[in-house]
């Protein structure tokens, strides 16, 4: 129920929020541009790399762990591969900010709910970059799972923090309006707690003898 709630939340921001917050970012006929913009856009997507590396080092090399190394690759591949750039961004077609006639685009601004866009190439939903930030969430259920509190909130603060910080970068440089990038979050927050019982499966179905 929660999940549901959060999403029609979203939807219903798409209606009234994403020209007024993009048109903040709006100044002069462009968007932001500065180099700490461009710094983040171009590394700030690093952490969740190295994070998928670490996992694909650990399903190879430490036994111990390779369940949890399998799972963060099938959040990252699930939410960030199939849902958010296979099934949004190529089926429920978006124009950015950028390409909107509010700011000097050529099509007009579409909410959520107004899926059908032609004559272009519209990928503003989700964000991209927003997915990898985000991603660092699925370690809070590792954490849990492993009896690890220190995880837990690394996962938690450093999700927030990068996925924030990549969604306010794409905001503000006119790729994708606030409602995309909630839909990074909700995404990405989504699959890892949906994917989280892979991490006691084994345990679950082999109890422990006495």
């Amino acid at each position: 129920m929660f999940w549901l709630i959060s999403l029609l939340l979203i939807l219903f921001l798409s209606l009234g929020v994403d020209l007024s917050v993009s048109k903040y970012f709006f100044q002069e006929g462009t968007f932001a541009q500065n180099s700490w913009l461009t710094f983040i856009y171009d590394y700030g997507v690093m952490p969740g790399c190295f994070l998928i590396g670490g996992a694909i080092f650990t399903l190879l090399f430490v036994r111990s762990w390779r369940r949890e190394g399998l799972y963060l690759i099938l959040v990252l591949v699930i939410g960030s591969g199939l849902i958010a750039h296979l099934a949004l961004k190529e089926g429920w077609p978006r124009p950015r900010p950028k390409q909107v006639v509010e700011f000097g685009g050529q099509v007009p601004y579409h909410s959520l709910f107004d899926r059908h866009v032609t004559g272009g190439k519209f990928r503003s939903l989700p964000s991209g970059h927003a997915t990898m930030g985000y991603y660092l969430l699925a370690l809070v259920p590792i954490g849990r799972k492993r009896n690890k509190p220190w995880l837990v909130y690394t996962g938690l603060l450093a999700g927030l923090i990068m996925g924030g910080i990549l969604s306010y970068t794409r905001i503000a440089q006119g790729g994708h309006f606030l409602t995309d990038t909630l839909m990074s979050f909700w995404v990405m927050s989504f699959t890892a707690f949906f994917l989280s019982p892979l991490l006691t499966q084994h345990e679950r179905s082999h109890p422990a003898t006495t």
